[in-house]
């Protein structure tokens, strides 16, 4: 399933064999969670290590991906309500990188207690000859 996130968000493809590898990790460190539906995964949503930063405790949700079948059920709702009740519950400011231009997946975690605070913009300065040797 996170080899079908990545290629849907379009990161760095990674391996079958690495995607299994990084998920039996987390599901171990207790920080991926899965919804189930017939024996088959139906959603999962994880969280990065909570960081402390002075009298701040931080934890970041992702990623959280539903695949194409099940999505429209409230599985992806679920799973990513529970991993930020779950950090919370650790004493921390929680908080999620999303696709602005992806209403669905907005209005969910808007659903779901989350609010706009800030944008991030990537940027990638490819060939351009600034870092030079």
């Amino acid at each position: 399933m996170l080899s079908e996130f990545v290629r849907e968000v379009e990161l760095t493809p990674i391996s079958s064999s690495e995607a299994h590898e990084v998920a039996s990790r987390k599901i171990k460190e207790v920080s991926l969670y899965y919804r189930k539906v017939n024996g088959d995964v139906a959603a999962t949503a994880g969280h990065a290590p909570v960081v402390t930063t002075g009298s701040i405790v931080i934890g970041r949700v992702g990623p959280v991906y539903t695949p194409p079948q099940y999505r429209r059920r409230g599985f992806g709702s679920a799973v990513a309500s529970h991993v930020t009740r779950t950090l919370i519950a650790k004493g921390a400011r929680v908080m999620l990188f999303t696709d602005a231009a992806n209403p669905t997946s907005n209005s969910i975690y808007q659903a779901i207690g989350y609010r706009l605070v800030d944008e991030l913009v990537e940027m990638r300065f490819e060939g351009s000859g600034l870092f030079r040797n």
